[in-house]
């Protein structure tokens, strides 16, 4: 049985993690957008607009893509992974449009379609899970608010298993999620999603 110095020091380590992750899914967005506008010369500065969901949700593309195929480039991962982010994220015509026809002068149809259907993947197995945990304002509009979720998920999880943690923890792990500034779920909400997600992965042990 853990104490509450013991308890807050793990409290505290994990929201030193979702920060980091945080921090990360935003320099993530960045990189791939900056590289493809500079690449291009397409102006895609509305795309930095969701930066923590959007480099949450790629991440596992990303390395999805590159364990699959080392040959490509940087500059190329993030040619395809913008084109894939205004396909999920910005339903803007024209920009996707600019962006499958630099994709295709290169070759890499394949490697975008291919990256695309993963996304579509993951965004259908998070809109089924977010929808099983009967959240009433959720909806699939609503979906591109809660994409940060991805990478905390295991967290979560861990938590859950390690069993240690009650209402209070997940309301201090909420405003750890918030205070980051770039969430668009207030502190309250994500409360009550937090300690419904902790809860679904409780039930599974």
């Amino acid at each position: 049985m853990i104490n509450e110095t013991q308890k807050r020091l793990i409290t505290e380590s994990i929201n030193d993690r979702i920060k980091n992750i945080q921090e990360e899914s935003v320099n993530i967005t960045k990189q791939v957008i900056e590289s493809t506008a500079t690449q291009t010369g397409i102006n895609l500065s509305m795309l930095l607009t969701w930066g923590t969901s959007i480099g949450g949700f790629i991440s596992p593309v990303i390395q999805w893509l590159q364990g699959k195929n080392p040959q490509l480039s940087d500059m190329d991962i993030s040619l395809i992974m913008t084109a894939v982010i205004a396909v999920i994220f910005y339903d803007n015509k024209k920009v996707i449009t600019d962006l499958v026809n630099e994709i295709k002068k290169r070759g890499l149809e394949d490697y975008f379609k291919n990256s695309l259907k993963k996304s579509i993947d993951l965004k259908k197995t998070l809109i089924n899970f977010l929808r099983s945990l009967n959240i009433s304002s959720f909806n699939l509009l609503s979906m591109l608010s809660y994409a940060f979720l991805v990478p905390l998920l295991q967290i979560f999880y861990n938590m859950a298993h390690e069993g240690h943690f009650n209402s209070h923890d997940a309301e201090m792990i909420a405003k750890a999620v918030t205070s980051f500034g770039l969430i668009t779920v207030g502190s309250n909400y994500l409360k009550v999603l937090i300690e419904k997600i902790l809860n679904r992965f409780s039930s599974k042990k």
